[in-house]
């Protein structure tokens, strides 16, 4: 895969392990630091500079600033032992055996009889028509701004009248055109063609669908106003033909209402609350999904429940393992949506507890099994991109050997010789782990440079002072 403007995009989603607001350690002409590595400007600067395609942007420093950090750590912990041994991803393990106690908890406790004869499966059919299309055709009535009780009782009579009506012998299309506030259908007797489910505001399809062919509805209120409505014709798959797929839709569906009582039944006596400024806590994790949590600030509860309680580094890995589009989804989401999203994340700790307590585990060996298959993919990882078992060439220290490679590996990105690696959530481990810091000061300086350059490899050969050496192109002073 090539380091190209395409490319960059994808890289920026795929990285953007910093945050939004990541404090500096790095200083000068550094512009990141891995462990007692760093990269600096004009490494930077001369690296983008190998490829003219790149444009001169800040999404593309810190795509690289991510990528050279991400592998100077990986080789790192490859150089202290090719087994990667040494990289703690202990609270990734945790979370893949949490999720599978959930998964086996269900499996054991929820049992639903799906059994159905046909003709159980037709009465539901008729009831549900899957895949049905209907044509109608209504009458809307829209309430006031800032209506009255008064006002809105009287539309609620008119409509009332009018249905009256059109039972009796006054023509639907008539009523429709005289009174419906609807001006896009009303010159059409109110109708709305065929539609299915999924394509009206709820209140309006299931009154829509519940109403048979030829009758007219009771008024139905949705956020318009209120609507009557009369279905003129109805599409139906035959029943022969969906009947299978249908059952085994019905069956899901089911086994979904079984599942959601039962964690209903666990999570409604736990009273679940968001501590006052969980909200404030959790779009922060996801702003700076990186930000070091020791003692007190990891342990602090976000979300209190009774016999636990999910605290901000539960917080911070979850958000860690999601990509960046989640995370921004989060820094901008509601409180009700944060609510939603805090409460499932106390809804698996509670039910992965009530796995254990009814003996279902995930033995040793399982685990185990996750963990080796983790390191096993960052050893392939490690090894596509050459920084696995890095040879030290005479006279070569390790650090020098590693900070060779790595630059080697990411020439090759950017020639398109070797692919992007993400390593994930995994980052986060290594940069915790090993420590690691970005000089946002630097990026664009970075830039300034990658322009400068480009400029200057643009204009007809002048005797200016070159710019930034571009590491391992193979110039020669």
């Amino acid at each position: 895969m090539k380091l190209s403007t395409r490319s960059v995009v994808a890289l920026s989603l795929l990285g953007a392990v910093w945050g939004c607001d990541s404090a500096p350690t790095a200083t000068g002409n550094t512009l990141a630091t891995a462990e007692d590595h760093s990269l600096s400007v004009d490494e930077a600067a001369g690296m983008l500079l190998t490829q003219a395609d790149l444009p001169a942007q800040g999404e593309v420093v810190l795509a690289l600033a991510d990528l050279w950090t991400d592998y100077t750590l990986l080789a790192l912990a490859a150089l202290e032992d090719p087994e990667l041994g040494s990289i703690d991803i202990g609270p990734l393990v945790d979370q893949r055996r949490q999720q599978e106690l959930v998964f086996r908890l269900r499996d054991e406790v929820i049992t639903v009889d799906t059994a159905m004869t046909a003709q159980e499966l037709e009465a539901a059919y008729e009831r549900d028509l899957p895949g049905a299309q209907i044509r109608a055709s209504h009458i809307l009535l829209s309430y006031p701004d800032q209506a009255t009780q008064a006002q809105r009782d009287s539309v609620t009579a008119l409509a009332n009248a009018l249905r009256e009506r059109a039972l009796g012998e006054e023509a639907f299309g008539d009523l429709a055109e005289a009174y419906s506030s609807d001006a896009g259908t009303a010159a059409k007797g109110g109708d709305l063609g065929f539609f299915g489910r999924g394509q009206m505001v709820k209140p309006f399809e299931d009154a829509a669908f519940a109403t048979g062919l030829g009758e007219i509805s009771e008024p139905v209120e949705t956020p318009f106003g209120l609507h009557v409505i009369r279905v003129d014709d109805r599409q139906l798959m035959p029943f022969d033909s969906v009947a299978t797929a249908y059952r085994e839709q019905l069956q899901a569906r089911m086994i979904s209402t079984a599942e959601s009582s039962y964690v209903a039944e666990v999570r409604e006596p736990a009273n679940i609350t968001v501590v006052d400024d969980g909200f404030d806590i959790t779009r922060e994790m996801a702003r700076n999904p990186s930000t070091p949590l020791r003692g007190r600030a990891a342990t602090r509860a976000v979300v209190s429940f009774e016999g636990g309680a999910i605290t901000a580094r539960d917080v911070q890995l979850f958000l860690q393992g999601q990509s960046p589009a989640i995370r921004s989804q989060v820094m901008d989401a509601s409180n009700e949506q944060l609510e939603n999203l805090l409460t499932s994340l106390a809804q698996g700790k509670l039910l992965s507890a009530r796995a254990m307590e009814l003996g279902v585990t995930v033995s040793e060996a399982e685990v185990d099994s996750v963990a080796t298959a983790l390191r096993t993919t960052l050893t392939e990882a490690a090894s596509a991109l050459g920084i696995l078992e890095i040879e030290i060439a005479e006279g070569e220290t390790a650090d020098a050997a590693v900070d060779r490679a790595v630059r080697d590996a990411l020439l090759g990105i950017l020639r398109g010789d070797v692919d992007v690696v993400p390593l994930g959530p995994i980052s986060f481990f290594l940069r915790d782990q090993y420590g690691a810091s970005l000089n946002e000061g630097a990026v664009s300086d970075v830039v300034r440079l990658v322009q400068q350059g480009k400029a200057e490899a643009s204009s007809p050969p002048t005797e200016a002072a070159p710019g930034p050496d571009i590491p391992g192109s193979g110039s020669e002073d």
